[in-house]
Parts: structure tokens; C-alpha cells; sequence
């Protein structure tokens, strides 16, 4: 097995396939990198919850071959290669990779291929296509309000539901938005949190990328990258009987003058048993408190057009100044019902509800 590669090109494949490189496993084998030399070369990776496949775009091929290094060590080295071009080979008689140019050279261990666990397709529908950049804007949205509770594994998930409606909770928020570039599935389909996250690392740009899915796993596929992703499967809660109906008060107040009282707010309400906050209105001030008997008390008052009670809503800071920070527009709207109920902003398909704090 041999290859001569662009050191530029074979890093960003590296960088994109180290994603899915177990970091704490058992298991050696799952911290190693499959590179695998035919008519291309291509970097495969995977610690069993997702896999990714990343495509070297200029490689010469002189023999091919498949072999494992430590995708650790590997990407370390071509980090930090400084020529244009390095020579990836197999010494069969010393049992090591040799990788390196003419000024550098580093002798890596192998371990055997064979040895690599085996994607296992389930695939159950044809791939269709989908605009990545919009999908990625949505999730890179949502997902932070995935729940981060080991116990509670069905919240620790993005579901999506046919239709193309895209939710997150962790118990405590919920956030919603139907985005017409999402895939549209048969049923609910709830993706880890983590393999959010990976998704968001590797699919960079605006480029339509194929789509796929099964009862157990989902698989996106670029020109140059290949990712799939099992699923939880749990039942996700019936998220829909929280979000507050009826007759219901509005607030708008700019937005980035909120949330830069909240900040100022945070050095009080940090250290509070969930970080409890005070809102009160009057038709033309929003007025946000905290007061914690160790720090001292702060009281934030802020432009508002206000058509709400009389009665102090307790929620957490922390929470609703993430809220905000997820909205795009100048100005938002809140919607408010009594003390006790959730309180909801609302942009366009956009919708986020905050549970109240007693």
C-alpha cells in the first residue's frame, strides 16, 4: 500500500474524520483512523455512534491497500507537516506505516484492518436531497436546548417529525421550528445530542448534500464526506401540551438591550438555586431584578411596550437570556399568561417556551 497526497487536502479530510474517533473507549481499535487506498483514498472513523467516511481530494495511488494507525497520532503529524506533498506507505516488513516527506519522516505503528468494525446498512428509503446550510442554521439553533441529563436519554436528543418540524427540551424550555429544507420523515426521529454536534462540524458551506434514513440510523452524504448517526430509540414526550394557549399578554422590548441587562444581571442571580430572576411590567417598562443575600440585589429596567399583569413572573436568567439570543429579529414578542404559566417568544416559525419558576 502506497500513496503519494496533498498535505492540505489530506488534513481536511483528517480534520473532518477525527469527529468520530472514540476519545475514551476500551477499545483501541475504535481510537484508530481505516485509511484505505483504491481509485481514491478515503479516511473512515468510528466509535460505534457514528461513522464518518472523509474523501482525500488530490492523492496518487502507486499500490493499493487498507490499513489502522492511531487516528490521534496521524492527525497530530499531518497537523504539523509543513511541505506540500507527503508519502503514505505500508512497510509490511516492519509492521508500520511510514508517513512523511522528504524532510520528515514518522514511523507508525498499524493494527489490522480487519480488525475495524463493519458498517452495517439498514437503510429502508431512497436518498433524497437537502440543502445543508439551511439545516445546519436550524439545528445550530436548537440543539443547545437538548437536555445535557445522562438519566433522561430521550431528552438528550433533536427530534424531528414528519413535516419537518425540528424540537428540543430539556424539561425545563422547549424550542420548536418547522423549516421546509429539513428532511421529511415517516415518523418521529430523535438524534442524539452529540451527533448534533458532530453534524455541525462536518458539513461546512452551501451545497446540497443526499439524505437517508433508517429505524436505527441516519446517513447524509457529500462530494467529498459521508456521515451517519444512530438514533435514540425512545419515545420523545408529547411536547405539544406545553406550549401555552389561550388569552395571552404581549411584551416587546429590543432584544439585545434584555439581553445585555441580563448579563449585567448574572453577576447577582450566578449563584441562585436556578438562578431565579424577577420580570415585571407596566405599559412602558420591562423591569428585571435578582437578589441574592450573599452578593446583594440588582434591579435592570429597559424600554418596553408592555400589555401585561400586575404580578411579578419568576423564571431562571440563564435560560431566558439564551432564549433571546436565539432570535434573530431587533425586537421580540413575548407572550405571557398568568404567573404560572409558560411564558413564549415567537418569530416567524421560530418558537421557544420558557417554564415559570415558583
Amino acid at each position: 500500500m502506497k500513496f503519494t497526497a496533498s498535505v492540505e487536502s489530506f488534513k481536511e479530510a483528517m480534520h473532518k474524520a477525527i469527529i468520530s474517533a472514540a476519545k475514551k473507549d476500551p477499545r483501541p481499535i475504535l481510537a484508530c483512523a481505516k485509511v484505505t487506498a483504491n481509485d481514491f483514498v478515503t479516511i473512515e472513523t468510528t466509535d460505534l455512534a457514528s461513522r464518518i467516511w472523509s474523501k482525500v481530494l488530490t492523492a496518487t495511488v502507486e499500490s493499493p491497500g487498507h490499513i489502522c494507525v492511531s487516528a490521534k497520532l496521524l492527525h497530530g503529524y499531518i497537523s504539523a507537516l509543513e511541505g506540500e506533498y507527503f508519502t503514505f506507505e505500508l512497510l509490511t516488513e516492519k509492521n508500520v506505516v511510514r508517513v512523511g516527506d522528504e524532510n520528515s519522516r514518522f514511523h507508525m505503528n498499524i493494527v489490522r484492518a480487519e480488525d475495524f468494525p463493519i458498517e452495517t446498512s439498514d437503510v429502508h428509503c431512497d436518498p433524497f436531497d437537502i440543502s445543508i446550510a439551511r439545516v445546519i442554521e436550524t439545528v445550530s439553533k436548537m440543539w443547545p436546548f437538548a437536555s445535557s441529563d445522562e438519566t433522561r436519554r430521550n431528552l438528550r436528543g433533536m427530534c424531528i417529525s414528519p413535516g419537518g418540524e425540528v424540537a428540543t427540551t430539556d424539561g425545563h424550555r422547549l424550542a420548536i421550528e418547522i423549516n421546509d429544507d429539513i428532511p421529511k420523515v415517516d415518523s418521529r426521529m430523535l438524534i442524539p445530542k452529540e451527533q448534533v454536534a458532530n453534524l455541525i462540524k462536518v458539513f461546512k458551506g452551501d451545497e446540497i448534500v443526499k439524505f437517508s434514513y433508517s429505524p436505527s440510523s441516519i446517513y447524509i452524504l457529500s462530494e467529498t464526506v459521508a456521515f451517519q448517526a444512530r438514533l435514540i430509540v425512545l419515545d420523545y414526550p408529547m411536547y405539544e401540551k406545553i406550549i401555552p394557549s389561550g388569552p395571552m399578554f404581549t411584551i416587546k422590548a429590543n432584544t439585545s438591550k434584555v439581553v445585555n441587562a441580563l448579563k449585567r444581571l448574572e453577576l447577582v442571580y450566578k449563584n441562585l438555586p436556578a438562578a431565579k430572576i424577577s420580570l415585571e411590567f407596566t405599559p412602558d417598562t420591562m423591569t428585571i431584578s435578582a437578589e441574592d443575600p450573599s452578593t446583594g440585589e440588582a434591579v435592570e429596567k429597559v424600554a418596553a411596550e408592555a400589555f401585561a399583569g400586575e404580578f411579578p413572573y419568576k423564571v431562571n436568567g440563564r435560560y431566558l437570556e439564551e432564549a433571546l439570543k436565539s432570535l434573530k429579529e431587533e425586537t421580540f414578542t413575548l407572550h405571557v399568561g398568568d404567573a404560572l404559566r409558560p411564558m413564549m417568544f415567537k418569530e416567524g416559525n421560530y418558537t421557544h417556551v420558557l417554564m415559570p419558576l415558583r
